[in-house]
């Protein structure tokens, strides 16, 4: 009896096995099933880029901004040449109707926190709950105006109306249909090895961008053509799938998904690997070159762009020892 039992585990086990190899085939062919529709011309390739709307890039950074910061923090990127140009569209906005500035008790709610207001209210013994709208109402009924300035700069807040949400959304979604699909193309050149012609496009994408400023390095924009593609030359020569024990078939998938990784900051990447071939992670952590076995995936980036592996917890204590002295 015992005997036919473990016969029975042992077929379910290997028909359990087939399904999942087959699963992770079709994963496989599906991702690639264009794999031989080419688009070859530049032009063509260009005309999938994602097409970026100046305007609505900027709405997107000031909306919740302070009013007389417009120019300042995340919008600090914007080309001083191209300015002139968002001014333009921010003003055009607002006779539109897709966006106000706060005035009066709005402005008074959105410069403080709400323990700022409660601070207030119990040092003149009043009540504390409710809103941040409330409350500041209850200040200015009881305390004056004046009081709330003493906590601080009241500030005019730029807030997007809900039209102005929709037109916002409206771009955005357009925007993400167009990345999938020359997304989806990258990828397919990777998977095809045309790595410097990858490389190109997606540094052509990342310099289209309307706040990228070509003459002065910007934090959007981290990798060159030349260094993205050194990047993705190494992942794709990479010996870490053979030392690993990943099955030959899979190689190529998985390394194109890191590329993409790398080319467009893409931190879905471990659960797409894992989605190519589930047992991944767990043949890294049983493999030679993992040390933090918690965080497979770090010594798996750092042995593929070919830096030492060390142990995360030390490394960290070394670091705090250092600050100590």
């Amino acid at each position: 009896m015992t005997n036919l039992l473990l016969i029975f585990s042992a077929i379910i086990l290997i028909a359990f096995l087939i399904k999942q190899k087959k699963r992770n085939k079709e994963i496989i062919k599906n991702r690639f099933a264009s794999n031989d529709r080419r688009i070859t011309t530049p032009d063509e390739i260009i005309s999938l880029m994602p097409k970026y709307n100046l305007g609505f890039e900027f709405l997107e950074r000031v909306k919740n901004k302070r009013e007389k910061h417009l120019f300042n923090g995340n919008t600090e990127c914007v080309p001083i040449k191209k300015r002139a140009e968002a001014k333009k569209f921010y003003n055009q906005a607002k006779i539109n109707g897709w966006l106000y500035i706060t005035e009066g008790v709005e402005s008074v709610v959105v410069s403080f926190k709400k323990n700022d207001f409660t601070k207030i209210l119990k040092d003149n013994n009043l009540p504390v709950t409710g809103t941040k709208s409330e409350l500041v109402a209850l200040i200015v009924k009881n305390l004056g105006i004046e009081k709330l300035k003493e906590i601080g700069e009241i500030s005019n807040f730029i807030k997007l109306t809900d039209l102005g949400k929709e037109k916002l959304n409206e771009y955005k979604a357009e925007f993400n249909k167009q990345f999938a699909i020359f997304r989806q193309e990258i990828e397919l050149m990777f998977n095809r090895n045309e790595i410097e012609k990858a490389c190109y496009y997606v540094v052509k994408y990342e310099e289209s961008h309307p706040f990228c400023n070509l003459d002065k390095p910007n934090p959007y924009f981290s990798n060159s053509k030349e260094q993205l593609y050194y990047i993705c030359s190494k992942i794709k020569n990479s010996d870490i799938l053979e030392r690993t024990g990943v099955p030959e078939e899979y190689h190529k998938t998985i390394l194109t998904t890191m590329c993409m990784y790398y080319s467009f900051h893409d931190f879905n990447y471990q659960v797409k690997i894992k989605e190519i071939y589930n047992g991944f992670e767990q043949l890294l952590i049983n493999s030679d070159i993992v040390i933090n076995k918690d965080n497979p995936f770090f010594d798996f980036n750092s042995y593929i762009m070919g830096y030492n592996i060390v142990n995360i917890e030390e490394r960290i204590e070394e670091l705090s020892n250092l600050k100590k002295e």
